[in-house]
């Protein structure tokens, strides 16, 4: 399984959070913390920041809105 693959496949897995082990067992790994260090990013966002950065592309000319500020 080529590297993009597997990357793509572990990301999956954790996004419908799946355990950390079972990825690990899915790719091969012997140690669980080679699946965290090489196939899962730390989660540096939340939803509804993703939500905010996303929505910034979908605006267009003349619709800019200001996001709402989040205490």
């Amino acid at each position: 399984m080529s590297h993009t693959l597997r990357k793509t496949v572990a990301s999956f897995l954790d996004d419908a959070a799946v355990s950390t082990r079972k990825i690990s067992d899915q790719l091969g790994h012997s140690k669980v913390s080679m699946t965290q260090d090489r196939y899962l990013g730390r989660r540096l966002t939340d939803r509804e920041t993703a939500n905010v950065l996303e929505n910034l592309f979908d605006e267009g000319p003349g619709d800019e809105k200001r996001p709402e500020s989040v205490p």
